[in-house]
């Protein structure tokens, strides 16, 4: 299974003891890569349910605002775990506001879902192909906000999200932290989207 934060799935099963009161338990990590206090697995419990007479589970489910990639949902009585399943969260556009103005303009992309591996933690961003830099989505479990400011002639400039790797052998430092334009044929961690945004520049006001 797999889909953006707060997508509205069914939790299915089968041969659990009837009538058992269980818990529902998301698993992720939390933690960061640059305070020096390093990341852990982490478990929260998302519900409590009531198995069937018949050993069933059926259950509505909102996946939590999380970061990226994959997770686990474990059926849990006390200590034991009965079943368990993955979700991967996929990384979702909130918004661009505004989508134009001067130059100048203060612009603000807000993303959700974004991952925590080396490979899944960072977008690297460009503006009419030119470097801007690179947003981490670890630290802020998944949501991440960029901000820059308008730039260029008047008319449309394109800004570009590309995946890209945190960090690896030393040997190969010169392929971090950079927008891997063949992310479709080699990337290596989850199936990533590049994701691309307009903003149109319009004529300064006359003074």
């Amino acid at each position: 299974m797999q889909g953006p934060v707060q997508t509205r799935a069914v939790l299915k099963g089968s041969g659990f003891p009837p009538n058992a009161p269980v818990s529902l338990i998301w698993g992720t990590q939390e933690g960061s890569r640059v305070s020096g206090n390093g990341f852990a697995p982490m478990e929260h419990q998302l519900a409590r349910l009531t198995v069937a007479a018949d050993g069933r589970l059926d259950a509505p489910l909102t996946i939590p605002e999380d970061l990226g990639g994959m997770h686990t949902l474990s059926i849990r009585s006390g200590d034991k775990t009965l079943a368990r399943t993955f979700f991967a969260i996929e990384t979702s556009i909130v918004s661009i506001s505004p989508t134009s103005g001067p130059v100048d303009t203060p612009v603000t992309i807000h993303l959700k879902g974004v991952g925590w591996t080396d490979f899944d933690n960072i977008y690297i961003a460009t503006y009419d192909n030119a470097y801007m830099g690179y947003a981490c989505g670890f630290n802020s479990q998944g949501d991440v906000v960029i901000n820059f400011t308008a730039a260029g002639s008047p008319g449309i400039h394109l800004i570009d999200f590309y995946p890209g790797i945190y960090q690896g052998p030393e040997k190969d430092q010169q392929l971090y932290r950079l927008p891997q334009l063949t992310y479709k044929d080699d990337h290596p961690g989850n199936k990533i989207p590049a994701l691309r945004f307009a903003f149109d520049v319009t004529p300064s006001p006359r003074r």
